[in-house]
């Protein structure tokens, strides 16, 4: 829950949908993030801590942290785990718990701004998979990460057996 928003200036961005890009304060931080034209911020790149230190212009730290953001979009690497499970899977088990402690400090520790879990559902697996997500959401959320940078994807397993893992990867939108 964010309980404050500023938008203070803005850059436009190359973006189709003609978004701006620029720096908001949220809860006291500065992220740079693209706004619509009704001030709604559309996504979230980074945060910007030397945002109040710097004497350059509003725009000119928004260009640089934009150039931050494409530099670090290609160099980032991806954190991804694999989180297996059986068919009588009823709670995390501590290697699991240890997988999204590390998914979650790379999402906080870097410039990752985004936990996608992707899971194989079949019927035959679909009750035990459903309480096992809300499992990883649930301790994704209690270790700090916002609900919004959380994504589910179902793919269908059309393999002989059903897969007894579930992806969980942090990345950069």
């Amino acid at each position: 829950m964010f309980f404050a928003l500023v938008i203070i200036g803005s850059l436009t961005s190359s973006m189709p949908n003609n978004d701006e890009t620029t720096i908001i304060i949220e809860n006291g931080k500065a992220i740079l993030a693209d706004v619509d034209k009704n001030g709604e911020v559309v996504k979230r790149y980074l945060e910007v801590p030397e945002y109040f230190e710097s004497e350059k212009s509003h725009d000119e730290k928004v260009k640089a942290a934009k150039k931050k953001y494409e530099i670090l979009k290609k160099h980032q690497i991806d954190q991804i785990r694999f989180i297996p499970f059986d068919g009588t899977f009823e709670k995390l088990d501590q290697n699991a718990m240890t997988h999204l402690h590390h998914v979650a400090n790379h999402y906080k520790q870097t410039y990752a701004n985004q936990i996608k879990i992707t899971a194989a559902k079949r019927a035959d697996n679909t009750p035990i998979l459903d309480h096992l997500l809300d499992d990883v959401v649930f301790v994704l959320r209690s270790l700090n990460v916002a609900e919004e940078d959380i994504e589910v994807v179902y793919k269908n397993d059309k393999g002989d057996e059903p897969l007894q893992f579930v992806k969980v990867q942090s990345s950069l939108k």
